[in-house]
């Protein structure tokens, strides 16, 4: 029915009609049907979705650039907002440089530099490829510039011919929701995710498997040692990654392990196994481990079969593994020079563990762009 706006305009009846393609003057009308008790156009239940899309929390630009020489020239300039100084920063091609591994140093560059970019922005380069996002680490309008030509980005060289940036400003924008495939019918994607989620391929390629080691030596892994003082074991921070660590396990071998005492010692340590975590910045102790119950009730955390101890002829087994959420090991650099994340895993000057049969330890996890 048409509305009726004034007293002088009268209500009257109004029909879709259509005709459906290649049928040339064909006319059909389209159907109303009763569902709760309201007339309603007739339509499917079936509904296409093209994309879905979300807005930023952050103000975010990014830009690309095809093939580049040695000293072709790149100029990145982003200006002030309210809560942010203006960036201006050149880099230049080194020799033998690719266009990739020349968006790989940028990003680095960028990302140690504490002074003028790291406290404000993040940079990231799309994987495979020379295109470099630059997103702000404000939240919302405080970190914006929409004045037009606010992010800049010029070059000098052949870098020149294919450089291009995606805005010309520098505010918050929509990004396309990607979808995981199902695992039923590839050819399906499937939404439904709530919070913050990364996906991860299920593949191998990234997994971290590590021995920590003493003394800089990948070799030196055997912790049943007569420490001539403190005694580290750990291993380095990667260069180009964060490395995410969900297992920290001990296992060890010795004649008669007991509890009460340390393994198959006749009794407990002294000092004990000291175990620090450095994390995102953050630094965490671990309960000492004097006794192999230690081991079970402030190691072994995470579920019931995490502490295993075999009991047999010749050397008795044990296993200990502290399972958590993945935390970070952040990429050498993150936090300045001497700063790095790190696992260290420290027997004390006051233990002689020479006796034990076997003691060594193992972190899992996987490696992930930094």
């Amino acid at each position: 029915m048409g509305d009726i706006v004034n007293d002088v305009e009268a209500s009257g009846t109004t029909r879709i009609v259509g005709s459906p393609p290649n049928q040339g003057d064909e006319l059909y009308t389209a159907s109303v049907i009763l569902e709760d008790g309201i007339y309603k156009l007739a339509t499917t239940k079936r509904v296409n979705v093209e994309s879905l899309s979300g807005r930023q929390e952050s103000s975010s630009n990014y830009f690309s650039y095809g093939v580049v020489d040695e000293n072709d020239t790149l100029r990145i300039e982003i200006d002030a907002t309210d809560l942010t100084p203006a960036l201006d920063k050149t880099f230049t091609v080194g020799a033998g440089e690719d266009r990739y591994d020349f968006a790989q140093r940028i990003v680095l560059e960028l990302n140690q530099d504490f002074v003028n970019f790291q406290p404000f922005f993040r940079a990231t380069q799309v994987k495979d490829n020379s295109i470099i996002f630059l997103e702000s680490k404000i939240v919302g309008e405080a970190g914006q510039n929409t004045n037009t030509n606010s992010f800049r980005v010029t070059g000098t060289g052949n870098i020149t011919a294919n450089l291009q940036r995606a805005f010309d400003n520098f505010i918050p924008r929509s990004s396309v929701v990607q979808a995981s495939k199902s695992a039923r019918d590839p050819r399906l994607a499937v939404f439904g995710i709530e919070g913050t989620v990364e996906s991860r391929s299920a593949d191998v390629s990234g997994l971290f498997v590590v021995q920590p080691y003493r003394n800089g030596d990948p070799a030196q892994i055997d912790m049943n040692i007569n420490p001539n003082g403190d005694q580290v074991f750990t291993f380095p921070a990667d260069a180009l990654n964060d490395i995410f660590i969900s297992e920290i396990r001990f296992f060890a071998l010795d004649s008669g392990i007991q509890f009460a005492n340390f393994l198959g010692r006749n009794g407990p340590a002294s000092a004990g196994i000291k175990v620090e975590i450095k994390t995102d910045n953050n630094m965490i102790t671990l309960p000492l481990i004097k006794t192999t119950e230690d081991f079970a009730d402030k190691w072994a955390f995470g579920g019931g079969d995490n502490f295993q101890l075999f009991i047999q002829s010749g050397d008795d087994k044990m296993l200990a593994s502290f399972l958590s959420a993945p935390f970070p090991i952040r990429r050498s650099g993150t936090f300045g020079v001497g700063q790095d994340d790190y696992i260290r895993i420290i027997i004390q000057d006051a233990d002689n563990f020479q006796q034990v049969g076997q003691l060594q330890a193992i972190c899992v996890g996987f490696l992930q762009d930094a």
